[in-house]
Order: structure tokens, then C-alpha cells, then sequence
């Protein structure tokens, strides 16, 4: 298991991928697997509107990869709320808090973050 230098607010790494109502957040990721983390029109989030900082959202959408697979369920040992998993492979409207419990998890267990 890793040690963490220091914390890292998950939302210091949301950067936009392009201009636009439905612009998507660049994936973050981590050793094998990647964290999608989205919020804005389209996404399971709150509010469900564009804002430009990432700190104005409650909720966000989160989507997980692991390798060069699709989307796949957390595993098991990730701290995941009950009952807000799309379909098993999509978090839907997890709170700040929530997303931030697991990138700790996945920083911890599978590298440092970077741009995925």
C-alpha cells in the first residue's frame, strides 16, 4: 500500500477538454485505472447546468476504467456509496465528499494522479 505525500483536492485536477455547453473534464488518471469525473449538462451532477469552476458543484458524475477496458464497476474495496451506481459502471450524483473518498482510495492504491 502507498503513503500519500499530501493532499490533492480532486477538483484542482478538473481542466476542460474544450469550449462549449457539453464540454467534457480530461480523465484523471492513476496507475491502471482511470477516474472520469464530470458535472455540467448531460452529466448526473448538481446543479446540471456548465459553471467554470469545478468548486460550484455539489454532485458530480463518475465513471471508472480499468486498463484498456470500458467502463467497469469500482472494486470492491473502494469506499462506494450504495445505490448510486448506473448500471453498475457510472456513480451518479455523488457528493463532493463522496468522489473525494475515492481518488484518495485510488491514489493510495494505484499510483499518483496525472493527465489521462
Amino acid at each position: 500500500m502507498r503513503t500519500r505525500a499530501h493532499p490533492i483536492d480532486f477538483r484542482d485536477l478538473l481542466k476542460r477538454m474544450g469550449p462549449g455547453v457539453f464540454d467534457r473534464y480530461a480523465p484523471i488518471a492513476f496507475g491502471d485505472w482511470t477516474m472520469s469525473v464530470q458535472a455540467g449538462q448531460g452529466a448526473y451532477s448538481t446543479p446540471r447546468e456548465r459553471r467554470d469552476d469545478p468548486r460550484e458543484y455539489s454532485a458530480f458524475e463518475v465513471a471508472l476504467f480499468h486498463g484498456e477496458s470500458g467502463a467497469e464497476s469500482p472494486p470492491e474495496e473502494a469506499p462506494c456509496p450504495e445505490g448510486q451506481w448506473e448500471f453498475d459502471s457510472v456513480g451518479a450524483y455523488l457528493e463532493v465528499e463522496e468522489v473525494q473518498a475515492l481518488f484518495d482510495w485510488f491514489r493510495m492504491h494505484d499510483g499518483e494522479p496525472h493527465a489521462g
